[in-house]
């Protein structure tokens, strides 16, 4: 039988699953590939227009499609060949592209933060995968993306929205799949031990610990765990350190750090990141000082996100699925 993804690296984007993905491959027989984002930015496209099993001519041209789409180093000819010129569903197609990508490992891995939101139709069509939820203070998170060229200007008050619905949906998974599926890890913990971090991956993949401190074994595949175009995250291949830990406190304002902490204090609550002693109505007022347009974008935001996970979920799994558009 052809090695299949056993566990899954999802979270927030910014939230340290690049540092975590580096702990993952430093674990005896463990590999992975750069992010496909396979589900995130090509499943979607390719449920809608073709139907399970790919064969023959569609799916040379959907190997191809993802090939060019992602820029990642895909073999597609040897993927083809492989495969046998026929694949029967969307998971066998997902297996095959991490196998090839990250090469042959006693445990495959893959991480694509936003696959969080995919954890509940993953559940039912691979039943034995597991996921690796990464999660770090949202003020953080904040001054992280707004630091991207992609993310510079977007509302605060969304970045916090989406953190709080990702929280959530960390808790439903952690709820309905159990502690036995799902491994939960602050990016605050891991930057402090390393080593304890790398041992919990271990433990929970099932396998023994790599003796030595953390970064003395070499990584499986190198810095190929980061694709070229994504060269920017070689920091989370360097010393670890704590130093980006309250980085936020000097590139946020206090209106913003205010704003974010107002939005999702509640979520906050539950992993400790609310230590520091402030009374309620400095989050009240800055709650009020969001103009009306963007407190009617944010539950339109809420909607939107709500219905495309229900949409996610209700794909049916088997050999012919299809996509419904939401």
């Amino acid at each position: 039988m052809s090695q299949s993804v056993s566990f899954l690296i999802v979270g927030t984007s910014r939230s340290g699953t690049t540092l975590v993905q580096r702990l993952a491959c430093e674990v005896p027989g463990v590999r992975m590939p750069p992010e496909t984002h396979f589900f995130l930015s090509f499943a979607r496209e390719l449920l809608e227009r073709r139907s399970f099993p790919l064969q023959e001519a569609d799916l040379r041209e959907e190997l191809a499609a993802f090939r060019d789409k992602l820029g990642l180093p895909l073999d597609t000819e040897s993927l083809y060949t492989e495969l046998g010129g026929r694949c029967a569903s969307l998971v066998e197609l997902f297996h095959a592209i991490v196998r090839q990508l990250a090469g042959e490992a006693a445990i495959l891995g893959e991480k694509t933060p936003e696959h969080l939101w995919w954890w509940r139709w993953l559940a039912r069509a691979i039943p034995e995968v597991r996921f690796v939820a990464v999660i770090r203070d949202p003020r953080a998170v904040t001054s992280s993306l707004r630091s991207t060229p992609w993310a510079r200007d977007r509302p605060v008050w969304r970045i916090a929205e989406r953190w709080c619905f990702d929280q959530r949906e960390v808790r439903a998974m952690r709820r309905a799949l159990g502690s036995d599926r799902v491994l939960v890890l602050k990016y605050e913990n891991v930057v402090e031990s390393s080593d304890e971090a790398r041992d919990r991956l271990a433990e929970f993949l099932g396998v023994s610990a790599p003796s030595g401190p953390f970064g003395t074994v070499p990584v499986a595949g190198g810095s190929d765990i980061l694709p070229r175009r994504e060269q920017w995250r070689k920091r989370a291949l360097e010393p670890v350190t704590t130093s980006r830990r309250y980085a936020w406190k000097s590139s946020l304002t206090r209106e913003q750090a205010d704003l974010v902490t107002a939005i999702c204090r509640r979520e906050m609550a539950r992993y400790s990141y609310l230590n520091e002693v402030a009374g309620p109505w400095r989050y009240v007022r800055s709650m009020l000082s969001l103009p009306l347009r963007d407190q009617a974008r944010r539950v339109k935001y809420r909607r939107t996100m709500k219905r495309r996970i229900m949409g996610l979920a209700r794909i049916p799994v088997g050999p012919h699925e299809r996509a419904r558009v939401v």
